[in-house]
This record gives structure tokens, sequence and C-alpha cells, in this order.
């Protein structure tokens, strides 16, 4: 009877232990499963972010592209608009410097730039009262401006006498040489002869 008891208790006992593991294995397994899902959500959670960022920075590079591009466009507009001003500036000038054409440019030193028509050293003399045009007195001969060179072959140019700017008439000789009466003046400032 004693050994029956005895085998009922450790039968139990034996049950008992087994109940016991089997519940810890279920629940080892469901804490594993758990654990699985929580890492898997924990994956997809971390996908996600990462995708969402993926697609913010490429936003961010796609914005920043077309403001790279925006900002291009304007400035090359602007070079453009630049361009156009510069050579419209250029056009001016060039205009400018047609109508100037005609004019003698002096230097800063007092100079005639104009080689042409101008000794090195050519000094304003005064403006002739005939054809209103400057008249230059240089080492060599007096010679005038450009526009008076078209008027007047330059074996007819006129020349002032001092400050008192009256004509004289040159002398004979030179008259039969083919100058008009009273067209040029001497007193050290010649006329200047020659075709």
């Amino acid at each position: 009877m004693l050994r029956v008891s005895y085998f009922i208790v450790s039968q139990s006992v034996k049950e008992k232990k087994k109940k016991k593991k089997k519940k810890k294995k279920k629940k080892k397994k469901k804490k594993k499963k758990k654990k699985k899902k929580k890492k898997k959500k924990k994956k997809k959670k971390k996908k996600k972010k990462k995708k969402k960022k993926k697609k913010k920075k490429k936003k961010k590079k796609k914005k920043k592209k077309k403001k790279k591009k925006k900002k291009k466009k304007k400035k090359k507009k602007k070079k453009k608009k630049k361009k156009k001003k510069k050579k419209k500036k250029k056009k001016k000038k060039k205009k400018k410097k047609k109508k100037k054409k005609n004019k003698i440019k002096r230097s800063r030193r007092g100079r005639l730039r104009n080689k042409q028509f101008m000794p090195c050293h050519a000094t304003l003399l005064s403006i002739c009262p005939v054809f209103g045009i400057e008249m230059y007195r240089s080492c060599e001969s007096v010679i005038a401006s450009k526009r008076l060179c078209n008027q007047v072959r330059l074996d007819k140019l006129l020349c002032f006498v001092g400050a008192q700017m009256q004509l004289e008439a040159l002398p004979e000789g030179a008259r039969r040489r083919g100058h008009a009466d009273g067209e040029a003046g001497h007193l050290g400032l010649a006329a200047h002869h020659g075709d």
C-alpha cells in the first residue's frame, strides 16, 4: 500500500514537473515569438524611417537642384543683360566716337594727338574768325584742324597775328603762288606752303 501511494505521489510529482517544464517551454516560445515580432516591427519601423529619410533627402536634393538651376538661369539672364548693356554702351560709344571723329583730341599735357594733321608740339593759337575753327601753331608752321583742311587746302590756311587777331595780306610772292588777298598773316607766323 505504501509502495502504491509512493508511486502515485512520485507520478504526480513527475507530471507536475512535466507540466511545469511544458509551461516554461511554452512561455519561452511565447517570449521568443514576442521578441521576434518586436524585432520585426523594429526592423520595419527602421526601414520605414530610412525610406522616409531617403525620400526627404531626395526631395531636398531635388529642391537644391531646382534652386541651383534657377540661380544659374538668373545668373545667365543677368550676364545676358549685362552683355546687352555693354554692347549698347559700346555701340553708343562707337556712335559718339564716330561723331567726334572730326574733332582733334587733346592729351592732358595739351599736345594734340592727331598725327596726320598735327606736328608733335602743336599749340592752340586762336579761333579763326572766318571759318570758326581752331588754329594751331607748331614749331614748323601753322596748321589747322581736320575740318578746316577739308574746306581749304593746306596751302590756303589762315593764320593769326598775335592776340590782336588781325588778318594781314601775304607778301607779293606768296600771293602769286596761289594765295588770295588777306588769307594769311606773317609776323613770324608764316603760312604753310606746298601742295
